[in-house]
């Protein structure tokens, strides 16, 4: 393979999926917080290789290894994933933004209910 106009990137750390640090442990009930766990821990690795992607790289020599998974995915589609996976995290950012105004909303609503309701009841006993 010959590569014209070669962008090297020389890095000292691995682009296989990031692991704990030995002796470092987490105790985790929850089965939904462990997923959570092991997809962050993807997608530093995958973060690593789109910022290396983006700043225009197309060799990379590193002194750690590399996950059999960059081996598999070419660097458009891995890319590609991680802008819709940059997508998805923005959307639902704004949903939880918008729940956070929506209660916000609410909770500034319940006491000017509570005072019309108080007005009614005086009104009603007066």
């Amino acid at each position: 393979m010959v590569i014209n106009d070669a962008k090297i990137a020389l890095i000292d750390f691995g682009l296989r999926q990031h692991r704990l640090q030995l002796g470092v442990s987490i105790q985790v009930s929850d089965p939904q917080a462990l997923e959570k766990i092991r997809q962050q821990e993807k997608d530093i690795a995958r973060r690593r290789v789109m910022q290396l992607l983006q700043s225009g790289a197309n060799v990379i020599i590193t002194t750690q290894r590399l996950g059999l998974w960059l081996f598999v995915a070419s660097p458009r589609k891995i890319y590609a994933e991680l802008q819709r996976q940059q997508e998805v995290q923005q959307h639902q950012q704004q949903q939880q933004q918008q729940q956070q105004q929506q209660q916000q909303q609410q909770q500034q609503q319940q006491p000017q209910r509570r005072q019309q309701a108080l007005l009614l009841l005086l009104h009603l006993v007066g």
